[in-house]
């Protein structure tokens, strides 16, 4: 088992969190097992003149789980997802891909890339006892397969991205804004799919923009909120699917959806550079 380096430089603080969420988990969820997909780290360093040679303080920031259940217990995984993201937010930032064991199960029967790379490479924080995912005895990624969806997505987003364009010109504002959100969500879900395997059925851009960023580091960054103006620039965009269309007091100017356009222009072009990365590494 290979998991990502980050694990391995820092174990000590994986292992003291690790068992913290894994706490909370198994308080509100029967789960059959929990692997640990990734994590972000932050960094902080001070110097001074009268300092001038502090060490660094660095903490994990966000975990990225997978949570296998044995059954949804009458509420859609996604509820789950939330539910569980909830939870745990006093701890942490966390990230869940809530799966049912039977669906896990046979996507490795499958040699489904999601579930393949999970049991070959991921680090399990807990599994109950008897419950076993073993991959088979030979595995086959269809790669022709996700090309044609990579190619397939990236060329809807531009679709969508055009578009946008042309609604801008004609100064139809909110089916601008609707459109870059179809060509965002589209993006990051053709990126989501072909780099994990994973297909998330949501419109959520943020939730989308989260899963996305275990593959790329880039994506945090064009959408930072660190203020209420980028705030609210992003919220635009996130109510856009929606509200765009159907509510009244949804006002976007030509100003914010210039802004936008630029964000979204650099997270399709993020998605169009992964070609090369995902299928010829």
């Amino acid at each position: 088992m290979k998991p990502f380096a980050l694990y391995h430089t820092f174990t000590e603080h994986f292992t003291i969190g690790e068992q913290k969420l894994l706490q909370m988990i198994l308080e509100m969820v029967n789960a059959n097992a929990v692997y640990l997909l990734g994590a972000s780290l932050n960094g902080r360093r001070t110097e001074s003149v009268f300092s001038p040679s502090s060490p660094s303080a660095q903490r994990i920031s966000e975990y990225f789980l997978l949570v296998i259940m044995g059954g949804p217990n009458n509420k859609p995984l996604y509820e789950w997802q939330d539910k569980i993201e909830q939870h745990l937010r006093p701890f942490a930032t966390v990230t869940v891909i809530v799966l049912e064991t039977i669906t896990f199960q046979q996507w490795l029967n499958d040699c489904h890339p999601f579930a393949v790379t999970v049991a070959a490479t991921s680090v399990p924080i807990f599994k109950k006892e008897g419950i076993q995912f073993a991959l088979p005895t030979t595995v086959q990624i269809n790669q022709q397969k996700l090309q044609g969806y990579f190619r397939e997505g990236i060329e809807k987003t531009r679709s969508f991205f055009a578009g946008a364009e042309l609604y801008m010109v004609r100064k139809e504002y909110k089916m601008a804004a609707f459109m870059l959100h179809q060509a965002t969500e589209q993006a990051l879900v053709t990126l989501v799919k072909t780099g994990t395997g994973y297909h998330s059925h949501t419109h959520n851009i943020e939730r989308l923009l989260r899963y996305a960023s275990m593959i790329s580091y880039q994506l945090p960054d064009i959408f930072p909120r660190h203020t209420d103006q980028e705030k609210q620039l992003f919220k635009l965009l996130q109510n856009a699917y929606s509200d765009a269309r159907y509510a009244e007091l949804y006002i976007i100017g030509y100003k914010e959806l210039h802004l936008l356009i630029g964000r979204v222009k650099e997270i399709i072009a993020v998605a169009e550079g992964f070609e090369k990365k995902i299928f010829y590494n």
